[in-house]
């Protein structure tokens, strides 16, 4: 599908097992107390994790300086085996490392914290650099609502794709015949 602006010509895709990553940014210890609606970012994300593990889809994690905020908390790493990509940087993209594990890939689905800084900023190099961009509303956040709803604005206006969990999923999935559908069923619900 196509669709127009005065502008910017878009192109919207189906998300594909095969072209995506997904990839849990910065979702870390010393954040919990302060993140706007904590528990339903991380139960979604937990979610994507669980659901992309059955479908195949490579999970890349990321930790903002975890010598100053921890690591990616307990919840994560039960459900998940990773090597973090450690970084300074606010863009994820900053890091070789992290190039390196979305390499092949153009599309991107991106949760976890903060909304408007090292989600925006990784949103905005990855657009600039080709890749599609998916933004799983329900599965990111930021200390503030208001600081949230901006990001996603302005993301959106420069191409990024607002989605959420279950989109993801059944996306991915594509037909209730297909395996792992039953699983992923059990998951969202």
């Amino acid at each position: 599908m196509v669709f127009l602006t005065p502008h910017i010509l878009f192109f919207f895709y189906m998300i594909s097992r095969d072209e995506s990553v997904l990839v849990v940014v910065d979702i870390q210890e010393k954040f919990r107390p302060h993140i706007h609606e904590w528990d339903v970012m991380l139960g979604n994300s937990i979610k994507l994790i669980k659901g992309l593990k059955i479908l195949d889809v490579p999970v890349v994690v990321t930790e903002q300086y975890p010598k100053g905020l921890g690591e990616t908390v307990a919840e994560i790493k039960e459900v998940l085996e990773f090597k973090p990509v450690e970084k300074t940087c606010f863009s994820c993209m900053g890091e070789e490392g992290f190039r390196k594990n979305i390499s092949g890939k153009k599309q991107v689905i991106l949760c976890g914290i903060e909304a408007h800084v090292c989600i925006m900023q990784t949103t905005l190099q990855l657009l600039d650099e080709g890749y599609e961009v998916y933004l799983v509303v329900d599965a990111m956040s930021s200390r503030k609502k208001s600081d949230k709803r901006i990001a996603l604005r302005r993301a959106t206006q420069k191409g990024a794709i607002p989605v959420s969990t279950e989109m993801v999923l059944f996306e991915l999935l594509k037909d209730a015949k297909n395996l792992g559908f039953k699983e992923i069923q059990a998951i969202v619900k």
